[in-house]
């Protein structure tokens, strides 16, 4: 299934889906048939399980050719690399170090390792100089803090310095500059005794996106697909928080982890036939789980 997604022309293009969304109300030369370095790393972390070795790198070797001078990668692009929509998104400079990362950890470079060096040290130079907020967040939505890319981007420092792509100084700085993203994680991403919270009986949560860089406490995000209305950043929830602990960052049994789960059991799940879905976030405009 996953393999059909991979463009003929380019080995390695792995496109987002063959899909274009509200495609019989208009014509969109992107739509989902475009591919995101986001979308691609998961799947190639899907594909190097089922050890499918020579998909995996030339999935490598596309986004080490597609990479920005700068360090980044575009929002997404064709297959033969031609920019679409031209938004900055961290955890799309972040994923490809941890890709690259885990295919030196399993001696699958080859060749590429010197290239894929390269690429990594001008990605992470690109994270440490405009992180931890994102211009854009995972949902292409909203600029600012949020869990998800946050939790990428420090996994990608860390993995980074660990698998030797840096130079010694730049090593330690980059585990540092982790050290203290993930320190401050919960002053950028975490409220406590919200209105919510006292309704279920919570100490707090953690909030889908904070705007700003003081607490998530206060302040407003605006809602991009409801006309740009407003919800008070405390009271917005998601589901990014869950990377905190698929990344290692903290513990399931964490009880800020373990009462936003509670949060949002209650506010994004869905009984369906087939089993529990989830929204996206509260108050989503699309209004599909």
């Amino acid at each position: 299934m996953i393999k059909t997604h991979e463009g003929r022309t380019f080995p390695g293009s792995l496109v987002a889906s063959l899909s274009t969304p509200w495609g019989d109300t208009h014509k969109d030369a992107g739509g989902y048939h475009l591919v995101w370095p986001r979308d691609s790393v998961e799947v190639g972390f899907a594909m190097l399980a089922c050890g499918l070795i020579a998909e995996v790198r030339a999935l490598m070797a596309y986004l080490i050719a597609i990479q920005q001078p700068d360090g980044h990668w575009m929002q997404n692009n064709f297959t033969d690399g031609q920019p679409y929509w031209q938004g900055i998104q961290l955890d799309e400079v972040a994923l490809p170090v941890l890709f690259a990362a885990k295919l030196h950890e399993q001696g699958l470079l080859g060749e590429m390792q010197g290239a894929a060096i390269r690429m990594a040290r001008k990605a992470l130079a690109f994270i440490a100089q405009y992180g931890p907020a994102s211009p854009q967040d995972r949902w292409e939505e909203n600029a600012g803090i949020n869990p998800f890319t946050l939790s990428v981007s420090i996994a990608a420092l860390v993995a980074g310095a660990k698998a030797g792509f840096l130079e010694e100084g730049d090593k330690q700085y980059a585990l540092d500059l982790a050290d203290d993203w993930n320190e401050r994680l919960e002053s950028w991403v975490y409220v406590k005794d919200t209105k919510l919270d006292r309704e279920l009986g919570i100490d707090g949560h953690y909030v889908r996106l904070n705007p700003n860089s003081h607490s998530a406490r206060f302040g407003d995000v605006m809602l991009r697909n409801r006309n740009n209305e407003t919800i008070s950043t405390r009271a917005l929830l998601g589901m990014e928080y869950l990377y905190l602990v698929r990344l290692g960052l903290r513990k399931a049994t964490d009880k800020r982890i373990e009462d936003t789960t509670k949060l949002v059991d209650k506010l994004l799940c869905m009984q369906l036939p087939a089993g529990p879905y989830y929204y996206r976030y509260n108050e989503d405009g699309y209004g599909e789980p």
